[in-house]
């Protein structure tokens, strides 16, 4: 079965113009992109999306989504996980397995055409969603930050942004999947956190946190980030006290088993 969103465009009191669909057609793929991603079996599974019908008057089109027989997907997923979390998040439900990475692209489409006052509606089977001005208060009052004092994160300190305010760097957390995290620092940090560049660290400070994921979206710090060490021998005596590893049983191949029961195996 053909896959098919719909979209309108329009304003009360003018027509749309070529600027505002080329903004939204952009944002929308990209979002679009990224549902597919998030959905599928494979990493950058390869979609398209065509357009099949057109429409005058206030400015509307149809496509649909096109999907490979190796992409790990149906192209109904892509299109109606795009429509049902649009109308879920505006009520503040969100599906256990929505990340922050995926939240934050609809956020931007929603946002696309708003200095504009653009009403959009997407209609996808029996859904609709008309992302007017109402529709982006409640949408943005959904995903709003929540503050956390004494947070801590460990990860690896990367990409340190010292040239002006605010200063900068971020950490990326183990967890598979899971983006960067933004950490702001005073300006009496700035050369002992440089030294701190490609080390995993463990940072403490105030966390913004969004309604979904277990990290937050950035943090904020007032002291230097402690350097870690790894000490093998030590993680190799714990893994075997602790019994993680059957007896006779190597730590690698016990990885690798785990790894093809999960279906991630390289």
């Amino acid at each position: 079965m053909d896959s098919n969103l719909s979209v309108r465009l329009w304003h009360d009191d003018h027509a749309v113009t070529l600027d505002e669909l080329a903004i939204l057609s952009r944002q929308l793929r990209s979002t679009l992109g990224a549902v597919a991603e998030h959905v599928a079996t494979i990493p950058h599974p390869p979609v398209t999306f065509e357009i099949t019908e057109a429409g005058v008057g206030s400015l509307s089109f149809t496509f649909r989504a096109c999907t490979g027989a190796e992409s790990g997907i149906s192209p109904d997923q892509v299109l109606t996980a795009f429509a049902g979390d649009l109308k879920e998040i505006r009520e503040q439900r969100f599906r256990p397995t929505l990340t922050p990475r995926l939240t934050n692209q609809y956020l931007a489409l929603v946002r696309a055409l708003a200095s504009t006052d653009t009403v959009v509606e997407y209609t996808c089977a029996e859904q609709r969603i008309v992302v007017d001005a109402t529709f982006r208060g409640a949408f943005e009052f959904a995903l709003r930050e929540r503050q956390a004092e004494q947070t801590t994160v460990i990860g690896h300190l990367d990409a340190v942004s010292a040239h002006k305010e605010p200063y900068k760097f971020f950490i990326y957390p183990k967890l598979y999947g899971t983006d960067r995290i933004e950490c702001r620092f005073a300006k009496d940090l700035v050369q002992k956190v440089a030294e701190l560049i490609k080390q995993t660290v463990q940072v403490q400070g105030i966390g913004y946190f969004g309604p979904v994921g277990v990290y937050p979206v950035r943090m904020t710090i007032s002291e230097l980030p402690l350097r870690l060490e790894c000490n093998r021998n030590f993680l190799r005596a714990q893994i075997r006290q602790l019994d993680l590893v059957p007896k006779g049983v190597s730590v690698r191949s016990f990885i690798q088993q785990n790894r093809r029961a999960a279906g991630i195996a390289e």
